[in-house]
């Protein structure tokens, strides 16, 4: 009987160790996975301001783009205007060479 007691002890003993063993491994594993969990937080963060900024950034893009084409469209609108301005000035100039001739040509 008592050889059956010290056969139990040492198998507690063992199974002690193996449970110390694997409850030492389980500890070590649940670190590693809050490591990775944090690591994953972090670049989810990360991920969510980089969108923010690109989103603000083609936001900013648009506006941009925008004020060009309406700038764009006011210079198109001068130089029509000169253009405009300048055929004008050409037909006026030419009506007057005319006049100039039939004067000229009277006289």
């Amino acid at each position: 009987m008592r050889e059956e007691i010290d056969n139990y002890r040492k198998e507690k003993g063992i199974f002690e160790t193996l449970y110390n063993k694997l409850d030492k491994q389980v500890q070590q594993k649940r670190g590693e996975m809050n490591d990775i969990m944090e690591i994953a937080n972090n670049t989810y963060q990360e991920r969510d301001q980089i969108q923010d900024k690109l989103a603000g950034l083609i936001s900013q893009g648009d506006k941009e783009q925008a004020e060009f084409n309406n700038e764009i469209k006011a210079v198109q609108d001068l130089i029509e205007k000169d253009d405009h301005m300048q055929n004008k000035i050409h037909t006026n100039i030419n009506m007057n060479q005319l006049e100039n001739k039939k004067v000229h040509t009277l006289t």
